[in-house]
Order: structure tokens, then C-alpha cells, then sequence
């Protein structure tokens, strides 16, 4: 056991022969009633930096946000933002990979940036309905107006911004809208012409062309861009000349004709387009071109046929 002051005392009184010893004994417990022995006190943990761990127990130090996932919001990591805890995520939130600490400020940005639309719109709204109350009406209008229903649950923001955000890119990654004509010959241009017209709103590029009879007879690699609404003529044969040409060989005859492969600007999704020759240049689309050669055989067949029943009869 160790010496303790009380213990010191008790001795004193114990040993105390004279007054004296006996009033020294009394001010020496005084002594020990005025400096009580402190217990121990319990560290609390200190706050979580930014990057760092953050649960229920443990939060984020100033000017930071304990961002979490809408799966488990009650682990997380510490990113620039305020408030406590917040579920930003759609994905289980785990600490240490790649890029997690700047994917969460960026959604808690987000989320802060949506919750503040919301409430400048319904500080908006609410105006202009007190408004209609001091003048003793209320439009319809007023009651309908869009804003009321803005999400005010910052992950529902979040995941709305998300999702359309994915929406965006399959949309840039669709087979691109082209109307392809391929004439054998065409008078203006005294050689094989291929017209290329972009039915979109967006850029298409052209990275590599090449004849559809195999072994292809041309190829290259020329890089060709249309804008959104315009128009291309790609010239072939041994006529073809001027920046337009891509290729001296002739490609049509046989029956043959031109792939293309095509992506809208902004994608790495590319897409193969085929348009057969046609002599009279009718006008295909990229997606019949492919099957107008066999059709048009297949009618051709089916109108003899009946054409010697007919005489028959």
C-alpha cells in the first residue's frame, strides 16, 4: 500500500504525545480535507482531420463534415463541409481508396449547393404567397408553381444529379444519326461519291473508312469531322481528287461498298456503319444500307415468280 497523506495522519495521532504534536496531527488533516486526491480523468478522443475515420462517437474537427453513404450513415469519412453527419453516397463509403475524399466533398457540395436552391425557392414562394394574403387573394398559379416540389432531402438531389448524369453519357454513346448515300457515279463529281449527312445536334467524327468487299481494295484512316446539321461528300475511284478523297480505288463494283466507323464528339463508343453502292443514289440510312443489297434481290426473285404464274393461268 502506498503512504498516503491520511495514513500519515493517523500516525501522527497515534504517536502524539503533547499538545503540540497533537494540534500539528489536527492541521495536517485539514491539509489532506483541502487537497482531496483527484481521480483520473478520461481523455476524450480528439477530432477527426480531414481524410480521416469518422463514426457517431468520434466526429470531424471544425469546418469539416462527417460524409457517409445512405447504406451506412453512421460510419464515414471527414471532408471539407458543415454540419455533423451526412449521407452523400450511394455506394458503401470506404476510407483510404482512391479519390474517396474528393468524390465526398464534391457530393457534399453538391447536396449543400441543391439544399440551397431549394430554400432560396421556397423563401420565394412563401413571399409571394404572403403577398397574396395582404391583398386578400391567392392565385392558382401560385399554388402550382414548380418550386414547392423541389426536393428539399439532399440525397435525393444528389442522386437525381447522378442519375442524370448517367443518362447523359449512354445518350452520348448511341449509334450516331446518319443519312449515307453511295452513288457509282455521280455527274457532278465524275467519281464515286458517298454523302454523308449528320441528322444531329452533335459532332460526329469519322476515324476510319474502308471498302465492304473482302479483303478490303481501300482503307484509311483519315480523320474526318461533321458538325451537328451539316453535310460531307467523301470521293473514291480513279477520278477522285481534292481533300475530299480518301481513296483512287474504285469500290463499288461487285456490288460492294463502305463501312464507316463513326462516334458522336465526347465518346470513345464507336459504332460501324455499312452503305452499299447504289447505282441510282437512293437515299439510305445507315442501319438499312447494311441489308438494302439482299432485299432488293429478294423482290426481284419473288416479282419473276409471279410474273410466270400469272402467264400461266
Amino acid at each position: 500500500m502506498t503512504d498516503s497523506p491520511f495514513n500519515r495522519v493517523t500516525r501522527l495521532f497515534a504517536e502524539s504525545r503533547s499538545r503540540r504534536q497533537t494540534l500539528a496531527a489536527l492541521g495536517a488533516l485539514a491539509a489532506v480535507r483541502l487537497h482531496p486526491v483527484h481521480a483520473t480523468q478520461i481523455e476524450v478522443g480528439a477530432c477527426g482531420e480531414s481524410g480521416a475515420v469518422c463514426t457517431e462517437l468520434k466526429g470531424c474537427c471544425s469546418g469539416l463534415v462527417c460524409a457517409t453513404s445512405t447504406i451506412n450513415p453512421t460510419y464515414g469519412v471527414c471532408v471539407t463541409g458543415e454540419g455533423d453527419m451526412l449521407p452523400v453516397s450511394d455506394d458503401l463509403v470506404v476510407p483510404g481508396s482512391a479519390g474517396i475524399e474528393d468524390e465526398l466533398a464534391q457530393q457534399v457540395s453538391d447536396a449543400a449547393a441543391g439544399a440551397s436552391n431549394a430554400r432560396s425557392s421556397l423563401d420565394t414562394q412563401g413571399a409571394k404567397t404572403q403577398t397574396g394574403k395582404n391583398a386578400g387573394t391567392t392565385s392558382d398559379s401560385s399554388l402550382n408553381d414548380s418550386s414547392l416540389t423541389t426536393p428539399l432531402d439532399t440525397t435525393s438531389t444528389t442522386r437525381q444529379s447522378r442519375k442524370a448524369a448517367k443518362k447523359s453519357g449512354q445518350t452520348r454513346d448511341k449509334t450516331p444519326k446518319l443519312t449515307l448515300t453511295l452513288v457509282d457515279h455521280d455527274p457532278t463529281t465524275d467519281a464515286e461519291t458517298l454523302s454523308v449527312e449528320n441528322r444531329e445536334a452533335v459532332s460526329v467524327v469519322i476515324t476510319h473508312i474502308q471498302s465492304s468487299i473482302q479483303p478490303p481494295v481501300a482503307d484509311s484512316t483519315k480523320i474526318i469531322t461533321i458538325e451537328g446539321g451539316g453535310k460531307r461528300k467523301l470521293l473514291s475511284g480513279e477520278h477522285a481528287q481534292g481533300d475530299d478523297a480518301w481513296t483512287t480505288a474504285d469500290v463499288c463494283p461487285d456490288g460492294g461498298g463502305v463501312i464507316l466507323t463513326v462516334n458522336r464528339s465526347g465518346s470513345t463508343q464507336r459504332h460501324q456503319l455499312t452503305v452499299a453502292c447504289e447505282p441510282r443514289g437512293t437515299p439510305l440510312t445507315a442501319a438499312a444500307a447494311s441489308r438494302q443489297s439482299g432485299k432488293t434481290k429478294s423482290k426481284k426473285r419473288r416479282g419473276r415468280k409471279g410474273s410466270k404464274r400469272s402467264k400461266g393461268k
